[in-house]
């Protein structure tokens, strides 16, 4: 049976080592982060929560509060960042929350400010049990920020992260061993210790989409598209998609598996 389990891991690995996900739909707002649990991938569309299965294939969709973030999953539970206000600027002008969502239906559970952040809530991440906010920052700024917070999102810590980046960070996960941040700088990947201290900037592309980890070690990197309408040039259609990608540690490179 173990044996059996094995090889089916080593199969599946090597199907979505090269593989792409394009998410069924388009969206009046563009992606702003993924996270997956291998058998859904939950993509943040600004203002609408998607749910799929693992080829893109629409299970739930729900309305979200412009402007949701990158979202993350625990325990059953979606976390989605929210900023009702300005991003970028001094303290005082946005209007940061989390918003909480069933995972398995999108029932939205409850929205829970956040004080505690200042420049625009955008990215939240799950690790060890905790979940760690951060998003924008005004120009000037020492450094970024991340705010760490209890399961039941009550504070815990500020966490000050060296190196500002322009913006502040548009993703974040904790991804094989380490901290990664998806900026809207170049290069665009982060990638820091446990204490939020740069030790790299891997090449490869750009995570500042989405990304997400999954147990057999597969990287998802999310892209996102616009196309104009049809009958309304001047508007336009989002879509989102994934493809599969590995990290090597050795190099500090994301690397895109090929067909």
């Amino acid at each position: 049976m173990k044996k059996f389990l094995l090889l089916a891991l080593i199969f599946v690995s090597a199907v979505l080592a090269a593989k792409t996900i394009n998410c069924e739909g388009t969206y009046t707002g563009h992606l702003q982060g993924i996270d997956s649990d291998g058998q859904f991938i939950y993509w943040s569309f600004t203002n609408t929560i998607v749910k799929t299965d693992m080829d893109g294939k629409i299970i739930k969709k729900v309305k979200a509060t412009n402007h949701s973030g990158d979202p993350c999953l625990l325990n059953g539970k979606l976390y989605v960042p929210v900023n009702k206000g300005a991003f970028n600027q001094p303290k005082g002008k946005s209007k940061d929350f989390i918003h909480v969502y069933n995972a398995e239906t999108l029932e939205f559970i409850k929205e829970v400010a956040a004080p505690e952040y200042d420049h625009g809530a955008g990215a939240i991440a799950a690790w060890n049990g905790h979940l760690w906010l951060t998003g924008g920052l005004p120009d000037g700024a020492p450094g970024n920020i991340i705010i760490e917070y209890t399961e039941e999102l009550e504070f815990v810590k500020r966490h000050d992260s060296a190196g500002f980046t322009r913006m502040g960070i548009q993703t974040m996960k904790h991804m094989f061993g380490y901290w990664w941040y998806g900026v809207y700088d170049k290069p665009a990947n982060v990638l820091c210790d446990d204490k939020f201290v740069i030790v790299a900037r891997p090449s490869g592309p750009s995570l500042a989409i989405g990304m997400a980890e999954l147990k057999d070690g597969t990287l998802l990197v999310a892209k996102t598209k616009s196309t104009p309408l049809e009958d309304n040039p001047k508007k336009k259609v989002w879509s989102g998609s994934i493809v599969t990608a590995t990290f090597d540690a050795e190099k500090k490179a994301i690397v895109v598996k090929k067909d």
